[in-house]
């Protein structure tokens, strides 16, 4: 079964966030992430573990739960949002049982939202067309209709797979962990205006 959804309100001051941001921003290295020709994001990757970024881990570490770890750190400047997936390979080798939490942490208010549900993969794949290959459930929609146009960026159909686990507002300081397992997404935050969003964002491992 998934791990529960972590959910922390304030859990930065206004000045550890920009700190943070500041600090990652002088020992990060920026990679882009295109797909079909698309440029989704740009990530701010740095190592969690390296010696110049303690003063990260101390603000950052007392967050995570004991007996994990972080295996991969950067911050996400979201450019176009993200359709369903799973972040099982997104840290490298990780097989998915050993996987853990995704963190995200925005670093602004935002009027959008990360969307997660109860459907996920343990298999092989962390793509949903192989999911959906797989289902057996009715093809209903189970969401509110008010979440649904926040997902207009996603094919119809797809959106009668899924039912509603988590649904996290991108407020400044706060904290959000979920099931790497589990499928998620960003609702269309084009849509309300943004043309970007920031985050912090740290995948987890088992120790």
């Amino acid at each position: 079964m998934p791990l529960d959804c972590i959910v922390k309100h304030n859990a930065f001051s206004n000045d550890q966030i920009n700190y943070l941001d500041n600090c990652i921003q002088n020992i990060c290295t920026v990679w882009d992430y295109v797909s079909d020709g698309k440029l989704y994001s740009k990530n701010h990757a740095w190592d969690f573990h390296s010696d110049e970024a303690k003063s990260i881990r101390d603000i950052l570490e007392p967050h995570v739960p004991k007996n994990i770890k972080v295996n991969h750190s950067k911050i996400l400047e979201s450019l176009y949002p993200y359709e369903l997936h799973t972040d099982v390979y997104a840290g490298g080798d990780d097989s998915s049982s050993d996987v853990q939490y995704t963190f995200i942490i925005p670093l602004d208010d935002y009027d959008s939202n990360t969307f997660v549900f109860n459907e996920y993969s343990y298999g092989s794949s962390n793509e949903f067309e192989d999911f959906k290959k797989q289902y057996t459930g009715d093809l209903k929609l189970k969401i509110s209709r008010e979440d649904a146009l926040r997902l207009t960026h996603l094919h119809p159909k797809d959106v009668l797979h899924l039912s509603l686990k988590e649904k996290f507002t991108w407020k400044k300081g706060s904290l959000f962990a979920f099931d790497r397992n589990c499928f998620h997404c960003s609702d269309n935050y084009l849509r309300t205006g943004h043309t970007n969003k920031r985050a912090i964002i740290l995948w987890t491992v088992k120790c």
